[in-house]
């Protein structure tokens, strides 16, 4: 027997479908509000809005791999206020379509309205990369803006090795005192306690820098070190090191507290030719940060290096090291936004020294890095300079100088303007030596990351005293 519906069954159904069609067609459309009122002027009066949207979740029941059928159920959980299920539903829209610009906008305004600005700036930089002329990218930009302005954005990069050689030096070269002499015993325990000026914690320490808007803070500080050569017969030196670094912020800037650990193994030799002396060096450290108790990410280093003591004041030392970076978050798109990765370096640095002299010591060096992360936001290559010079203004008195330069492409950054950038450092310590190891140095260090972007663009001045022990 054939059924028959009644008009008004009918007419109920119509109206349904004209609704759905009528959202459909809505969500076509360029729409760049974020808020409670973003399905305001798009459902129709009728059918009721519940029944609307169970019929929105029947449509995803139904063909689960239709990207635009979650992303209606987003704008349904939005209407709602329920901004993890818009996540969660949005999420689901970007696994079956991540070229879409209006699903990135959507997600951006979702995790900005949760307070993930972090997310939220790189889902926004996703949509104005996919679709640069419309009307999503204007209104990602103008987002963008806001949370520059705001909270900050966490945005920039955790630097799988720093520019300058700095961070390199504890890898490929024998450990220096606080006098710049050579650590040689068997034992050598490191201790520095520093109160300082911070004008943006959020570059911290220096060899990370995790771009947000500037925060100042004073910072206390202090690092441990020690290398232990469990070994050390005939020229050869093998064993456990260990490296930390803690920061403590005022209470508006907690979220920087620093926690960095950096155990380790090292072996280093030495091998005279007849005319020229190399010292093979290799060494790996395990690093583990967290900012205010929580993990940010782990990182394994491993470096070779071969120093060739021409003669006792000439030291010429070529270096290659690898790193495996590995973050806890990967951002909305991990295959745009991760900082998961590896880098590559290769470098020489020359050193001059000469103890009889106010000049004690000068060192300048050059490298090239690539740095090949998950997400195309972080990946690029670079090339820098770096210096160094000692000055013993007296027996006691030591004057240090440091400066370098380089510059990054960012390559395939999905965003514009682009976000290369020339980096400048410059650094000045003035320490006095006293005995039994101790030692007290008053510093100053200046940081500049110029970049078209303004996202990156950022600038750090440090100033300090350190009081350093010894043994």
């Amino acid at each position: 027997m054939r059924l028959r519906e009644s008009p008004d069954t009918i007419r109920t159904l119509i109206v349904r479908a004209a609704g759905i069609v009528a959202l459909v067609n809505a969500l076509s459309a360029p729409s760049t509000t974020c808020g409670d009122d973003i399905l305001d002027g798009v459902v129709p009066a009728a059918p009721a809005p519940d029944q609307l949207k169970h019929d929105i979740r029947r449509r995803v029941e139904t063909d689960p791999r239709d990207a635009a059928s979650w992303r209606l159920l987003a704008r349904t959980c939005i209407d709602d206020g329920d901004w993890e299920g818009a996540i969660s539903a949005l999420e689901r829209a970007l696994a079956l379509d991540d070229q879409s610009a209006a699903i990135y906008f959507d997600y951006g305004c979702a995790a900005e309205h949760l307070g993930r600005s972090e997310v939220a700036a790189a889902a926004f930089n996703n949509a104005i990369y996919l679709a640069p002329d419309s009307e999503y990218a204007l209104g990602a930009e103008e987002h963008l803006q806001q949370l520059e302005t705001a909270d900050g954005i966490q945005l920039a990069s955790y630097d799988i090795r720093s520019f300058d050689g700095s961070d390199l030096i504890p890898l490929i070269l024998p450990r220096q005192r606080a006098d710049e002499s050579e650590w040689s015993d068997r034992l050598n325990v490191r201790l520095d306690l520093s109160g300082q000026y911070n004008s943006n914690v959020s570059l911290a320490p220096s060899s990370r820098e995790i771009n947000a808007s500037r925060k100042a803070s004073a910072q206390a500080a202090a690092s441990i070190s020690f290398a232990y050569a469990a070994i050390d017969v005939g020229g050869l030196r093998l064993g456990p090191s260990f490296d930390s670094d803690f920061t403590l912020n005022e209470r508006n800037v907690q979220q920087y507290d620093l926690q960095s650990y950096r155990p380790g193994v090292f072996a280093d030799g030495k091998w005279d030719t007849g005319g020229v002396t190399l010292k093979p060096r290799i060494a790996y450290t395990f690093d583990h940060d967290s900012f205010d108790g929580q993990t940010f990410g782990n990182k394994h280093s491993l470096a070779m290096s071969t120093g060739a003591v021409w003669t006792p004041r000439h030291v010429t030392t070529a270096y290659y090291a690898f790193d495996h970076n590995n973050l806890v978050n990967d951002g909305a798109a991990p295959d745009v936004s991760s900082q998961d990765g590896n880098s590559n370096t290769i470098g020489v640095v020359h050193d001059i020294v000469d103890r009889d002299w106010m000049w004690r010591s000068f060192r300048i060096g050059a490298d090239f890095q690539n740095v090949n992360t998950r997400g195309d936001n972080f990946r690029y290559d670079a090339v820098s300079t770096y210096s160094q010079a000692v000055f013993a203004l007296t027996s006691t008195l030591n004057l240090k100088v440091r400066s370098g330069y380089a510059y990054r492409d960012y390559m395939d950054f999905q965003g514009s303007p682009s976000r290369n950038s020339h980096i400048i450092r410059t650094g000045v310590e003035l320490r006095r030596l006293f005995d039994h190891g101790i030692s007290v140095a008053a510093f100053s260090h200046y940081d500049r990351f110029a970049s078209r972007n303004s996202q990156y663009d950022r600038t750090r001045f440090l100033s300090g005293v350190v009081t350093t022990w010894e043994y």
